[in-house]
This record gives C-alpha cells, sequence and structure tokens, in this order.
C-alpha cells in the first residue's frame, strides 16, 4: 500500500512536536513499576519506542525501548511457572503472553529486532494453542482475552504445529456455526469485543493457508450477515449512541470489517462511511467531551479513517481524519507535571490520569500521530485492526 501523510504544513509540525513529548515522557518514567502487557504495559510502550527510534534516527530509543519490552517477556515468562494447565495460562492478547508474543514475531518480522523467536515462546506455544481451542470451544472468540488473540500470534508463526492448531481452530469454529448451530454472533462487529477480530483473523489464515476450505466458507457466512448488519445501520435513524469513537464502537467497527472483507456490496460500504461520518460530525461538533486514547476516543477514530482512507481512495475519509487528528491535538490541555508538556487525560480501567500505554494512553496516541505525519504504513496496528 502506498502511504502518505494526512496531515501537512503547521499542524504536521505540532503533531510532530507532540509526539517527541510523549517519547520524553515515556524514556523518563520508571518502567520497572509498570504494567508488562502490550495492550497498557513496557510491551506497548517499547512497540512506540521502536518505532519513534527509527522516525527519527535516534538510536538512544533503541536501547530504551528494548530495556522496556525485556522487562515485559521476562515477567510473562516467567508467570508461567506459576502454571498447571493450558486453561491457568495467561494467554491474554491484552496483557498476557499472546500479546507479548504477537510483539516479538512482529518486531522480528519488520526486522526491528533480531534473534529467534523459538528461543522465547517455543515452550509455551502448545498450551498457547490449546487455550486458543478451548476459547473457541466455549465461544470465547473476542481479540482481547480471546481465541482470536492467540490466533493473531499463531498466525505469524511458521511451522508445522501452528498451522495445526489452526486447522483445528476453523474447523471447531465451522462446528460451532454450522453443525451444533448454537452460535450466537450477536449484533456486535468490533473488533476489541466482538466477532470483527475474529473475521479478520480468518482472513489472514485464508491467504496464508489456501488449503483450509473451511476458511472462505465461513468468510461467507460471515459476509451476508455483515451485509444484512449494514442494511440495519442505514435504517437506523440515531447511529451513534455512545461516547466511545472509533476501536470500541461497533458501527466503525462493522465499516472497516466490511471493506477488508471485501464480501460485501462497495455501495453499502460507501453508504455507510457517509452515514458514519455524518452521525460522527454531529457528535464532535456538539461539544460532547470525548476519551482521547485508542481505546474509543478521537485518536481511535481518526486512525481508522485514516485507514479507510487509504484503503478507498475516498478523500472525505482523507478530510474528516485530519479534522479529528486536529480536534485531538487541541484535546492535550492538562499539564504533565514530570515534564511540563500539555498531554491528554485517557480513561484506564475505570481512572481517569495520565497513562502511557498503547490502547489507553500516550504510546497509542504517539503511533498514531506517526502514522498521520509519515510516509510510512503503520504496519504496527495489526494488533488493534489486523490490518
Amino acid at each position: 500500500m502506498i502511504w502518505s501523510p494526512v496531515l501537512v504544513g503547521p499542524v504536521k509540525d505540532v503533531a510532530s512536536q507532540k509526539i517527541r513529548e510523549i517519547a520524553d515522557i515515556i524514556r523518563n518514567k520508571d518502567h520497572h513499576t509498570n504494567r508488562h502487557g502490550l495492550m497498557t504495559g513496557n510491551a506497548g510502550e517499547a512497540l512506540f519506542l521502536y518505532y519513534y527510534c527509527f522516525w527519527t534516527g535516534n538510536d538512544e530509543f533503541y536501547d530504551i525501548a528494548s530495556e522496556c519490552f525485556m522487562d515485559g517477556v521476562e515477567h510473562n515468562i516467567v508467570s508461567l511457572t506459576s502454571s498447571t494447565s493450558p486453561l491457568n495460562l495467561h494467554a491474554s492478547f491484552y496483557d498476557g503472553i499472546s500479546g507479548v508474543g504477537w510483539e516479538i514475531a512482529h518486531l522480528l518480522t519488520h526486522q526491528i529486532i533480531e534473534g529467534e523467536i523459538s528461543d522465547t515462546m517455543g515452550t509455551v506455544e502448545p498450551w498457547l494453542y490449546r487455550r486458543m481451542i478451548y476459547d473457541t470451544q466455549q465461544n470465547r472468540l473476542d481479540l482481547l482475552q480471546g481465541a482470536a488473540g492467540i490466533g493473531l500470534y499463531a498466525v505469524r508463526r511458521d511451522n508445522r504445529l501452528t498451522k495445526e492448531y489452526l486447522r483445528r481452530f476453523v474447523k471447531e469454529l465451522s462446528c460451532a456455526v454450522f453443525e451444533k448451530q448454537d452460535y450466537d454472533s450477536g449484533t456486535d462487529y468490533s473488533i476489541a469485543k466482538g466477532i470483527g477480530a475474529m473475521i479478520l483473523l480468518l482472513i489472514k489464515i485464508g491467504v496464508k493457508y489456501p488449503d483450509m476450505p473451511e476458511v472462505q466458507v465461513l468468510l461467507d457466512y460471515f459476509g451476508k450477515r455483515l451485509a444484512a448488519r449494514i442494511q440495519d445501520l442505514l435504517c437506523t435513524k440515531v447511529l451513534l449512541d455512545n461516547k466511545e469513537l472509533g476501536w470500541r464502537d461497533g458501527v466503525l467497527g462493522t465499516l472497516w470489517v466490511a471493506l477488508c472483507c471485501r464480501a460485501v456490496n462497495p455501495t453499502l460500504c460507501e453508504d455507510l462511511i457517509e452515514r458514519v461520518i455524518l452521525e460522527y460530525h454531529k457528535q464532535i461538533t456538539d461539544s460532547i467531551p470525548f476519551d482521547s486514547g485508542m481505546a474509543g476516543g478521537l485518536i481511535s477514530a481518526a486512525h481508522i479513517m485514516n485507514r479507510i482512507y487509504h484503503l478507498t481512495g475516498n478523500r472525505t475519509c482523507r478530510e474528516f481524519a485530519r479534522i479529528l487528528y486536529e480536534k485531538e491535538i487541541e484535546a492535550a490541555t492538562f499539564i504533565d507535571p514530570s515534564s511540563g508538556y500539555n498531554v491528554w487525560l485517557t480513561e484506564s480501567d475505570g481512572f481517569y490520569g495520565i497513562h502511557t500505554g498503547l490502547l489507553n494512553g500516550l504510546a497509542g496516541i504517539g503511533l498514531a500521530l506517526m502514522a498521520a505525519v509519515s510516509d510510512n504504513e503503520p504496519v504496527w496496528d495489526e494488533c488493534l485492526m489486523l490490518s
């Protein structure tokens, strides 16, 4: 994909300065007292620092990122010693082993770090994959705590064990949908906790392993349900009724998944894009307070709109992404006492404050702003959008 910045001129300079300030704050914090997972801990902060290093060419941040990341890896691997079965394994993509494993695979794939993933993850993989199958059987398929997060790690691996477990995952899902007929996907197609991530994972599995015919059968099934869901949304008078925009928003999640799987009539997607932008415009101009983090705030909606623009070429999405980014920058009004910088208060586990994680704070905001000012595709967002 050819990527181009959506922020140019003076606003690009302001965004770039905010990225540098975020890097300073994260660099100077005490990571030893932090959480250790991908979405809210050291691993997510390290992901930002690695990309910041390559964006600026400042190698000092590479060493800081590596130290920060290894704290997260060591904590999660040590936690294995307290596990007696796959069901007790802290497998969570949110703050457990599958999220950290995904980051190791991601950094190796893009040649950001060197090494062998088997040295770290080799002993845990069989347990992790058994947990993926169990979660599938229990209809726990979401990205953050369920089978989809483990599957996203698995699809990054290249070995026979992984392929056979992914084949088993697809068969168990097919059984739940077509044989047991007790699978209730509901109407939540969000990526965070709905079935959106699982659909995007199936696309990845199908591309990597075309000899799994059940994958396309499942995608055809979900494609029809997606089309029906979009038609329902277009007939609804009020499309958005909450204060969580973007990643946690089931409407925007539905749109993103439909565009990626290409199983829905493009006209329906175009109509939903127009409707979503109209409704979002109403909400952000009504002075309603929104969160600022990647979980469900302005920066999240801006990044997804940026992605949709680059996927579709729809310049209305580009312009609206720019508006959202600018509103995000304007929302940095709280003074960080440690640095004096104006930053964002974000929500995490019910608490508003200065958070530094990927999903809940400054690291995610910094990565999204980097995508807005850069000409490099933000491949890091696979962990949020399975892009």
